[in-house]
């Protein structure tokens, strides 16, 4: 749980660093949260990183477009925690505007290795999918074609938990 006076306190951080540093093209984003006090096994908390990141998606959603550097940045070097971030910032960006996705595909998913691919896909896609499929089943469709061996396995097995879910998209999926 985090307490108030945190959340305070990242909410103002954020909003610095995204009117000033981010502008700048500072993407170190340790700076938002690396003074949290509590750690698990010397980490920041992954409820911290999602706070973080809520908040991150809320003030980039209208330009979102402009920060695939900022987006490789934290993929590429700030390990695990902006995986996780990142990860949290797409999950509701596709959420509000699936067709990000397509965005994302061609800048971003291209890019990352095979074995990163699976928590991206975790992350983002099965946010989007759980709440409205029959929206974007586009998007899934499109994927299922993809020409990496990875995204068509994780997609099988993405496909067939949908459909255990929901059988009527059967229809969406066969036409």
């Amino acid at each position: 749980m985090i307490i108030l006076d945190w959340k305070e306190r990242f909410e103002a951080d954020i909003k610095f660093f995204c009117d000033k540093r981010l502008k700048e093209k500072d993407n170190d984003i340790g700076i938002i949260y690396n003074a949290y006090p509590s750690r698990i096994n010397r980490e920041i908390p992954e409820e911290v990183l999602i706070f973080i990141a809520k908040k991150l998606a809320k003030y980039l959603t209208k330009s979102k477009e402009d920060y695939f550097d900022f987006y490789m940045f934290l993929w590429n070097k700030k390990s695990l925690q902006g995986k996780i971030i990142l990860s949290q910032m797409f999950c509701n960006f596709l959420k509000k505007d699936s067709s990000f996705f397509y965005k994302i595909e061609d800048d971003f998913i291209k890019k990352v290795s095979d074995a990163e691919i699976v928590l991206i896909f975790d992350k983002t896609l099965c946010c989007l999918f759980k709440k409205n499929i029959k929206d974007n089943i586009d998007i899934l469709l499109t994927l299922i074609s993809h020409k990496r061996e990875v995204i068509n396995k994780k997609l099988e097995k993405l496909t067939i938990r949908l459909i255990k879910k929901n059988e009527d998209i059967i229809d969406y999926i066969i036409d």
